[in-house]
């Protein structure tokens, strides 16, 4: 008697097992589709774009550095090393005199922070430095291993955000002795 106990429940064992599966089966078939938004919601996300912040001229700053000639004894004691000195007038009034026969072109620094932007270095029209798409990240600097001012020339030194002008200063290379 025992064992036909246990054979009633087999069947309602079975039907309910068979049931439970086919209720899940009838849920994605009634439009449940919660499951499948999940993973088509991580597949469908796009990358944030991030927007390059236009820049205005006061957003940067922009700084020439020129080193004195190294003398040896003469009259005034000896002998002298050449200091190294900012040009105000170039940061200020974006333009200077340049000595070349005193003086040698030191360093430019440009400070400030943006994204995109371009410089170009100018010796009476012709382009002798171009550097396209850098981004400026506190400060940058270009020494006469990019570029260096000619003797007795006319430089223009101009900076911009893609077609935005930030900078443009001009150096007049002179005999100053």
């Amino acid at each position: 008697m025992k064992i036909k106990n246990w054979l009633l429940f087999i069947p309602l064992f079975a039907m309910l097992f068979i049931v439970a599966c086919g209720r899940e089966s009838k849920n994605n078939q009634k439009g449940d589709s919660s499951n499948i938004l999940k993973n088509d919601t991580l597949i469908a996300e796009q990358p944030v774009v991030e927007e390059v912040k236009k820049m205005t001229p006061d957003d940067i700053t922009v700084k020439l550095f020129t080193k004195g000639w190294d003398r040896e004894a003469d009259e005034e004691g000896g002998p002298h090393k050449g200091e190294i000195y900012e040009r105000e007038s170039f940061r200020k009034e974006r333009k200077c005199i340049f000595c070349y026969d005193s003086e040698y072109f030191n360093r430019l620094e440009i400070l400030g922070n943006g994204k995109e932007l371009s410089i170009e270095v100018k010796e009476e029209g012709k382009v002798v430095f171009k550097n396209q798409t850098f981004e400026l990240k506190a400060k940058i600097t270009f020494t006469d291993k990019d570029f260096n001012i000619g003797m007795g020339s006319k430089t223009t030194i101009t900076i911009k955000q893609n077609e935005t002008l930030l900078f443009k200063g001009e150096i007049d290379s002179q005999g100053c002795m």
